[in-house]
């Protein structure tokens, strides 16, 4: 085993623990970032219903296999996706002097992140590189940490279900 793969290993592993080390620094030093803006999250969730029904009318039938051994249950670590990936470089990057080291900790933190999602496939690691930079960040800095992690295990949540639905309306048209 190489550095660079214990490393990963040692950071992926301890993933919760870290994430949490994070959240008791935000309780202390950042707590703006722990305020619900309810009316994000209603605005949010019409939006993937919709979303949800045009992913019914156009998701190809075939779904990468890592993704049917997946519970619901899974998604409630997923909060912890936004602390770790999203939260620790917003802090790393507010003491880098130069835009390319700030451009490197967010490449290393996106690669982390979408590496984790390997088992949904490539389309949905190259789709899932660009949240935590383009989509959490953005909306972490627009609202709160809390109404983006409440808003990632709705967006998860909403996909899970649309999957088994198109699995179910997939077994209904054998009918």
């Amino acid at each position: 085993m190489d550095t660079l793969d214990y490393m990963y290993r040692l950071v992926v592993g301890n993933f919760q623990n870290i994430s949490f080390l994070v959240l008791i620094f935000i309780l202390f030093k950042d707590r703006d970032q722990l305020k619900i803006m309810w009316d994000k999250i209603a605005y949010f969730i019409g939006f993937m219903v919709v979303l949800s029904l045009v992913r019914l009318c156009v998701m190809d039938q075939t779904i990468p296999q890592g993704f049917n051994r997946l519970s619901l249950s899974a998604f409630l670590w997923v909060g912890l996706e936004d602390v770790f990936f999203v939260m620790i470089p917003i802090y790393i990057t507010r003491f880098c002097k130069t835009k390319f080291l700030k451009f490197a900790v967010w490449v290393f933190f996106t690669a982390l992140f979408a590496s984790g999602h390997i088992y949904q496939g490539l389309t949905a690691v190259a789709i899932t590189a660009l949240y935590p930079y383009f989509i959490s960040r953005k909306y972490i800095l627009k609202t709160s940490l809390a109404t983006v992690m409440i808003c990632h295990f709705v967006y998860d949540c909403f996909t899970f279900l649309t999957v088994k639905a198109n699995k179910v309306l997939h077994l209904l048209h054998y009918f």
